[in-house]
């Protein structure tokens, strides 16, 4: 039978409740004391994570800045002198080969035209008239009837008339091909790009010079059936352009497309300032819907398969102009381990020495680390 202490009670056993209570206390705080002891031991010990060198086998991506260009483009000039009497073809006017775009009037040429055009006539009239000669001279030269030294006078003025006669023609063929240049006419199929003229703008061969500030061109044809793609490839992807690579293509102006481009050529020779060599991709534009000139972001992408290991780029340690990484050993200790990079990719590096397949190697190590330091591995949750 449970007895209950009454009030009168209280006092008769209080000095052992409290006894009871002050042991309770020591031993909490004891049981607490261990508890922080043994904590702070351990975070006194530095958490590292660790990633495992390995081998890259697979596709290599990199995505780089490109301008798209024509196929071909033309810019014309004028070959001749005077004052645009017409133009027939608009910006973006499609047209064929040998489409007129605008006539030059240029009355001083057309007169210099006319008058090789009759020289050319007179010319000829006194070469006839020395063939018939020297023909009549030579009929004579049986009967005696005139002189030997006659003769070859008259057979070396024909000669010189027709000499005479296919220098005036040359002369005449010239100003016949100026007459020709007073029509601008398009080089190749393609599409205006650029109008530069007006009615009564006076142009030369240095173009279109009514406001000698800003002389230009004429017109510019581009052929935009397929387009060139140039993009400048840094020295460390350089390997990536061989024959047969294809690079999708994205253009702001079309956000939910891509496009695909073939690789031509590239430049055989580094640009020293940026390290980067140029390529050329083509672009086939069928539809005439992608303008030149235009922005492109391009993946180049490769299967690859490298000799040298990889770790992250946040493994590295950098002191002075050696590169080190931090290797745990056996008895969870820090180890600086000097390397060799190969190559340094977009999050990660090659090293060519200093690791093997089987180190383990801190991700993001702390500057306080010291040689010897003892850490203790902790792995990551997960979308840390």
């Amino acid at each position: 039978m449970i007895k209950f202490l009454s009030k009168s009670d209280i006092p008769k056993y209080g000095k052992y409740i409290f006894l009871l209570f002050f042991i309770f206390q020591i031993g909490f705080r004891y049981y607490r004391f261990e508890k922080l002891k043994r904590d702070t031991k351990e975070m006194a010990i530095p958490t590292v994570s660790l990633v495992q060198p390995s081998y890259f086998h697979g596709n290599e991506n990199v995505t780089l800045p490109g301008t798209l260009k024509a196929w071909n483009e033309a810019q014309l000039y004028s070959q001749v002198s005077g004052y645009v009497k017409a133009w027939h073809k608009d910006y973006g006017a499609e047209v064929k080969k040998g489409t007129v775009l605008a006539e030059i009037q240029v009355p001083a040429l057309d007169a210099e035209y006319e008058k090789a055009k009759a020289e050319v006539a007179s010319q000829e009239a006194k070469y006839q008239l020395a063939q018939v000669t020297a023909n009549r001279y030579l009929s004579l030269q049986k009967t005696n009837a005139v002189s030997a030294q006659a003769i070859s006078e008259v057979l070396a003025e024909q000669n010189a008339e027709k000499a005479k006669l296919i220098a005036i023609q040359k002369n005449w063929e010239k100003w016949k091909a100026l007459v020709n240049f007073k029509k601008i006419i398009a080089p190749f199929s393609g599409i205006v790009t650029q109008r530069n003229i007006n009615l009564g703008d006076f142009v030369n061969q240095e173009g279109n010079v009514s406001d000698p500030k800003t002389a230009v061109p004429l017109y510019v044809v581009a052929d935009v059936h397929k387009l060139r793609l140039f993009v400048s490839v840094p020295s460390t992807f350089s390997y990536l352009l061989k024959p047969g690579l294809k690079s999708e293509v994205s253009i702001p102006q079309f956000p939910d497309q891509t496009f695909k481009a073939n690789f031509l050529t590239v430049a055989k020779g580094y640009e020293s300032s940026s390290q980067t060599v140029l390529a050329e991709f083509e672009l086939q534009n069928p539809e005439k819907k992608i303008l030149p000139g235009s922005y492109a972001q391009v993946n180049l992408g490769a299967p690859v398969s490298s000799p040298y290991l990889n770790v992250p780029a946040s493994s590295l340690i950098y002191q002075g102009n050696s590169i080190f990484v931090a290797i745990l050993n056996q008895k969870n200790t820090i180890h600086f381990q000097p390397i060799e990079i190969s190559r340094i990719l977009d999050s990660s590096v090659e090293v060519k020495s200093g690791i093997v397949e089987t180190d383990k190697v801190i991700n993001h190590p702390r500057s306080s680390f010291l040689e010897g330091d003892l850490v203790q591995v902790v792995v990551p949750r997960s979308g840390y």
